[in-house]
């Protein structure tokens, strides 16, 4: 069973492992607590992502929409 981690670097997210319906929960959880630095670009770093459906794209709009609020 992959495990998800999901870190912030600088100004750089990465999600490594599935981003799915499996793991939606835990990745949500995690997501809200990852900052969002004001007046920097984020980096949403997925080539680590082994696993994607549209659950883990709900999630990526969220986090995109919460960089863009910024």
């Amino acid at each position: 069973h992959t495990k998800l981690h999901i870190e912030r670097v600088d100004s750089r997210i990465r999600i490594r492992g599935p981003l799915d319906l499996h793991h939606f929960q835990q990745a949500k959880e995690i997501l809200q607590q990852v900052h969002i630095v004001n007046g920097k670009e984020t980096v949403i770093d997925l080539s680590e992502v082994t696993r994607f459906d549209t659950a883990g794209a709900f999630l990526l709009r969220n986090l995109y929409n919460a960089t863009k609020q910024q």
